[in-house]
């Protein structure tokens, strides 16, 4: 308890940059040993900028109680403008790009027997 471990992690791909991630315990409640890890990419010294920003007294004062409201009713507002409607992010109607290259290759390997390419959406970024 109150460990962590340092690692380096390198992404599965050509070009990638190894970053420096801490990895944690999960901590469940229906289990005593934590059985899953949660890795934080730590930042390396000019990934993290200083920014001086004003106060939060100094942007929102709130002279009196009415404009409290105004000023929560226009948050909500604007909370409410940039929701998302219900049905907008339906995961059975978004093409898995994964599962449509398998397919291309299926396809492609179909029509030409010989083939031993593999279609990935970063060879086929153009077609729809």
């Amino acid at each position: 308890e109150g460990f962590c471990a340092i690692a380096t992690y390198i992404a599965s791909t050509t070009n990638a940059i190894p970053s420096l991630s801490a990895l944690f315990p999960l901590e469940e409640k229906h289990r005593k040993i934590p059985y899953r890890l949660i890795m934080m990419t730590l930042p390396f010294s000019n990934d993290v900028k200083k920014v001086r920003l004003p106060s939060l007294d100094s942007v929102f004062r709130l002279d009196n109680e009415k404009d409290h409201n105004n000023k929560a009713q226009a948050c909500d507002d604007l909370i409410d403008a940039l929701m998302l409607p219900e049905d907008t992010l339906d995961s059975t109607r978004v093409a898995d790009p994964y599962i449509r290259g398998y397919w291309k290759t299926v396809v492609k390997r179909a029509m030409d027997p010989e083939s031993s390419e593999v279609v990935t959406a970063r060879m086929d970024p153009e077609s729809s």
